[in-house]
């Protein structure tokens, strides 16, 4: 990865603010920007499940307080804005142009459904976590048992534990062929797994704190980097796998946290840090892990009265990133958060330049 470099904004553009609908959007330098777009209709309170891989469509869910237990399933485009998803409650995942969502259903309790241009299809006892680029694979896992599943059209086909029924299913990789997630150990601990059909269920033990405690959420396409939390009771905080080196710390602090979503090529993750509210944060194995707030600050954007508190969802070339935020008054809000590729080098007022950018790269 080579480094780029960039310019503090307040010397090198006139930035704005801008209101479309209910969505607030703040402009930074070099095509940066953020926008907060609130939740369907006047909710309160909103809560993304996951952004497109080309970065066309968010998905999530809204209600007018966050524990009002009226929620509303919704997808977001910049240039349609909100639509409501009748067949779901709250949406947990998208494929990669926005065309499969998957979610809770609202026709019953405890049904996890697929919403297509084909049809909608309702898998019952579950929930859904995960669904492939093109749409055809869903992972999702039972109720009742925490067991994981791959669904297709031609069938489930059901993820083994390695004690009792619990069993990866938080993430996979594009093509469904490694899930990762949680495992059950002879000595009670619920620790990191993965399946592939190869090597059946592991459990991901190795590296920081031993392991004891922990969970993988995602994988990248040629299996070589995991991301999840992983340490000793108490202590979990975000890292990162691989078969070399087992679980890394993603920074050096110790802080509580979970990296919650991985760019396809395994270069970029993001998630969430610190206690209490805690902060979004970007990580990629060159530069470690830094917090997405500071990052959007030293381009120009001025996010005084907002804390982004966590990332949920990173698109596949790693240059736009979804998570939750709280605004002025009160309110939480979905953003939407646009990092491109910084274009070139500019001069500080004395002459000095400021290498705070880097080359985004990755595909699905």
């Amino acid at each position: 990865m080579r480094r780029e470099i960039f310019c503090f904004a307040v010397l090198v553009a006139a930035l704005a603010t801008s209101v479309h609908g209910s969505t607030i959007i703040l402009h930074g330098t070099n095509g940066s920007s953020i926008s907060f777009i609130g939740g369907f209709g006047t909710d309160a309170y909103s809560r993304p499940g996951g952004i497109s891989g080309d970065g066309t469509t968010v998905v999530g869910e809204s209600s007018p307080t966050q524990f009002s237990g009226t929620g509303t399933a919704w997808k977001w485009t910049s240039s349609g804005g909100f639509t409501a998803i009748p067949a779901l409650i709250n949406a947990t995942g998208v494929s990669y142009n926005g065309s499969v969502i998957i979610g809770a259903g609202s026709g019953g309790v405890n049904q996890g459904v697929i919403v297509s241009p084909s049809g909608n299809t309702t898998l019952g006892n579950s929930q859904l976590s995960a669904v492939s680029p093109d749409g055809s694979i869903v992972l999702g896992s039972y109720i009742n048992t925490d067991q994981g599943f791959r669904w297709t059209a031609s069938g489930i086909t059901n993820i083994p534990g390695i004690l009792g029924s619990d069993s990866p299913s938080s993430g996979m990789s594009s093509d469904g062929s490694a899930i990762v997630g949680q495992v059950e150990l002879a000595n009670g601990h619920l620790v990191a797994g993965e399946w592939t059909a190869a090597t059946g269920t592991v459990a991901l033990t190795t590296g920081v704190g031993g392991a004891t405690s922990g969970v993988a959420e995602d994988i990248s396409d040629n299996k070589s980097v995991i991301v999840g939390t992983t340490a000793n009771p108490g202590t979990d905080v975000p890292a990162f796998w691989s078969a070399a080196n087992g679980w890394q710390p993603m920074t050096s602090g110790g802080a509580f946290g979970v990296a919650d979503d991985l760019t396809p090529n395994g270069e970029y993750a993001v998630g969430n840090i610190g206690f209490g509210s805690g902060q979004a944060f970007l990580w990629d194995a060159n530069d470690g892990l830094r917090i997405l707030q500071t990052q959007l600050t030293a381009r120009g954007i001025n996010l005084t009265g907002y804390t982004l508190t966590d990332a949920y969802g990173i698109t596949d070339d790693g240059g736009t990133i979804v998570g939750q935020a709280l605004a002025p008054g009160g309110s939480t809000t979905t953003y939407v958060a646009v990092l491109p590729e910084p274009s070139g080098i500019c001069m500080l007022g004395f002459g000095m330049i400021a290498p705070l950018g880097r080359r985004r790269a990755g595909r699905r």
